[in-house]
């Protein structure tokens, strides 16, 4: 679990150690990825952040496990559960995770949106209800007519952009959950939203960073019980001398997960 905390603070001792003030992350604070060896602080092994993966699990299926820990966080937050219908944002790499997961956790109808293609694609491999094209469609308009007008239970933002988190309150059903799980720019995190669908809606605005290691453990769970589709969620595989294609196919964004073998 890349993100250390410290264990003593008040928000450690509420479980939150992800929003740690003094949290230590592996790939900023100190070396991540890119190399042969990582060196483990002492304190990730007191603060429980070094996991075993479970027996059976592949190597490339583990690789998503920090990003599906992430995507549990954000649900578990937003109480994502049996019987609702989840509309996730964006279906990019973590969209599609969350796609998986909202399945995964009993959602009766799941929803994706995207703008463009290939992902548009891709998503559709997915085992959703529909994956609606936001450039073709109104997206709000859409929502609304699969939902019989009431728009869904569940609203996950995975993508980084303000109009895609502003129309999210107007898909939202009333009492329902917003979350924005993807962080906007710093030059411009701004949003103009509509506050009288919050207030008349009772709607729920969230949001959600990072992940714990409790989560990274549920991810390891559910990744080794088969129940999200890493096949359909790794779609390159490079080998190591071809590194920086892969960097290229996720520039690109022709790929969801894209996974470097050594």
């Amino acid at each position: 679990a890349t993100t250390i905390s410290c264990g003593r603070c008040e928000l450690c001792h509420r479980g939150l150690g992800n929003l740690c003030e003094s949290r230590i992350c592996v790939g900023t604070d100190i070396p991540g990825a890119m190399a042969e060896y990582l060196a483990i602080p002492a304190l990730a092994l007191q603060r429980g952040n070094v996991l075993k993966v479970p027996d059976g699990l592949s190597d490339e299926a583990a690789a998503l496990s920090e990003p599906l820990g992430c995507a549990i966080n954000a649900q578990l937050i937003a109480k994502v559960g049996l019987g609702q219908t989840v509309l996730i944002v964006g279906a990019g790499p973590l969209g599609c995770l969350h796609a998986e997961l909202a399945r995964a956790s009993g959602a009766l109808k799941v929803y994706l949106t995207q703008r463009s293609e290939p992902r548009l694609s891709l998503a559709r491999k997915l085992a959703v209800d529909a994956v609606i094209d936001a450039s073709a469609h109104d997206p709000v308009s859409e929502v609304r007519r699969l939902t019989q007008g009431q728009g869904a239970d569940v609203v996950i933002v995975t993508a980084p952009n303000p109009k895609a988190q502003e129309e999210a309150l107007a898909m939202a059903k009333k009492g329902g959950v917003v979350n924005l799980f993807a962080s906007l720019p710093k030059d411009n995190p701004y949003l103009s939203i509509d506050s009288r669908l919050i207030h008349y809606g009772q709607i729920t605005l969230t949001g959600a960073s990072d992940s714990t290691p409790y989560h990274q453990k549920i991810a390891l769970d559910l990744l080794s019980s088969g129940k999200i589709n890493t096949q359909i969620i790794i779609t390159h595989r490079f080998p190591l001398e071809d590194l920086e294609r892969g960097f290229e196919v996720m520039r690109e964004k022709v790929s969801l997960k894209v996974v470097i073998e050594i």
